[in-house]
């Protein structure tokens, strides 16, 4: 039988010896488990990094996708090539009913100020662009007459729309208006040309297949009008416009627009239109 002395040296021991036992346990338990938190880690890398990245990648593409369909959907009414359609940006305009009283400068009575009104909308009936533009239209023009740079003519249709709208409102006051223009229509009858009931039924129907074509889907809504005593559609709405002020800049005589002062020669040809074979002469081959 040990005595007390006995014991109390061996029970450090015992306990080193126990304490070495248990570390080399943990040591050997750590070495197992390293391989498996590493075998672990490169699972979850394996499995959720992917997922990750193609959660980024079908993100960045709805992204995309989104612009892309908005970019379609706006430029869905000018798929015919342009010259003027990288100035066209989009606002919110409120429409105005037209009473006098609402600020409508273009429904007051007839006066200078009022046709001047009107014809500060279309500050140059036709436009002048150049021969790499009018390679890309749908149909070929000419080459505007006289013109020193030798640039093409064409129309923007909004101008054109204006000036008939114009013509109406003159047609609707002919104590006011004189017809001025004198010339034939297609039967070969004597009749103004601007004024005249066979250029307004042109301009009727341009301005009617004009609205036809671009559909304005704005909701009016009606709503109770206590003054009146009766239900009213309410015209002041918001509607999504190109911006009309960027177009007629562009067709400013400075810019694009063809010389007010000097005219249209609608009896000129300029010869050896690189664009058009018709008018090659004398030896020329479009270059």
């Amino acid at each position: 039988m040990l005595d007390s002395d006995e014991r109390t040296s061996e029970e450090p021991l015992m306990l080193k010896e126990k304490i070495e036992e248990e570390d080399s346990e943990w040591s050997w338990s750590s070495e197992k488990r390293r391989p498996q938190t590493k075998r672990n880690l490169s699972f979850w890398i394996l499995t959720t990094v992917p997922w990750i990245l193609l959660t980024l990648l079908g993100t960045w593409d709805v992204i995309q996708y989104r612009k892309r369909q908005t970019k379609e959907v706006f430029n869905l009414g000018q798929q015919v090539y342009s010259p003027a359609q990288d100035v066209i940006e989009y606002e919110l305009v409120t429409f105005l009913p037209g009473h006098e009283d609402d600020g409508t400068q273009f429904v007051l009575e007839n006066s200078p100020e009022l046709d001047q009104a009107w014809l500060s909308l279309y500050p140059s009936l036709w436009q002048l662009i150049d021969q790499e533009q009018a390679a890309q239209l749908v149909n070929p023009t000419i080459l505007f007459p006289h013109d020193p740079e030798r640039r093409y003519v064409v129309e923007l249709d909004v101008f054109h729309q204006l000036h008939c709208l114009n013509m109406i409102r003159q047609a609707l006051s002919p104590d006011y208006y004189t017809p001025s223009n004198p010339g034939t229509n297609r039967e070969g009858q004597m009749e103004d040309t601007l004024l005249g009931k066979s250029h307004i039924k042109h301009c009727l129907n341009q301005i009617r297949q004009s609205i036809m074509c671009h559909g304005d889907i704005t909701p009016y809504v009606w709503q109770w009008n206590d003054t009146l005593g009766y239900n009213q559609n309410l015209i002041s709405t918001p509607h999504t416009c190109r911006n009309f002020d960027k177009i007629r800049d562009w067709a400013r005589p400075e810019n694009h627009g063809g010389d007010v002062e000097v005219g249209f020669d609608f009896d000129g040809r300029e010869m050896n239109d690189p664009l058009d074979p018709r008018t090659w002469v004398n030896g020329y081959s479009g270059e």
